[in-house]
């Protein structure tokens, strides 16, 4: 990777940390999380990573990915009154979206070859998404939390003994039973 590549994922790191202080802390709503990261990633104008990765270029893709779909969700819910067919074409490009989180997700996965990772359904508020969340704990890796309901992921953790039949609160607990 270039100078200029390296200092671009430094500055993406460090975004990332200082946006998930401010919510944690509760000096940012969940809505304006997602705003800040969207602006800051289309600002940063880097195309997700392809071919051979590395965990950071992996965790860039998911979050990438991952706000990518939240915004897209945004935008739907933002028209889905005066514009249902607008609402439905961003609802088609969040779940685009989330395959390719999935991907990255994965990508992860087999990078640490299911080491160190610890996978459970999370006690949800909704119960259109209890049972199906699930959560990805990178234990290795600080804030290396990710979340899917895709059935390849969770029976490919299942083969490699990670995934807990226990259902647990989330480690970000009040951002994914949050609502924005």
């Amino acid at each position: 990777m270039s100078k200029q590549a390296c200092d671009l994922m430094e500055r993406f790191f460090k975004n990332r940390d200082e946006l998930i202080d401010k919510y944690t802390n509760g000096r940012m709503s969940k809505t304006a999380f997602i705003e800040e990261n969207y602006k800051f990633i289309t600002d940063l104008n880097i195309s997700p990573f392809s071919g051979k990765l590395d965990f950071s270029q992996c965790i860039y893709n998911y979050q990438y990915y991952n706000i990518m779909a939240k915004y897209a969700n945004l935008q739907a819910q933002d028209c889905a009154y005066f514009d249902p067919k607008g609402a439905e074409a961003y609802k088609e490009e969040e779940f685009e979206y989330y395959k390719y989180k999935d991907e990255a997700t994965l990508s992860l996965l087999e990078l640490v070859d299911y080491k160190s990772v610890e996978a459970y359904f999370m006690h949800m508020q909704s119960n259109r998404l209890d049972g199906k969340l699930f959560e990805v704990v990178f234990k290795d890796f600080n804030r290396a939390i990710f979340h899917s309901m895709n059935p390849k992921i969770l029976k490919r953790l299942r083969e490699h003994r990670v995934f807990s039949p226990v259902y647990k609160d989330s480690v970000i607990h009040s951002y994914v039973n949050s609502v924005y």
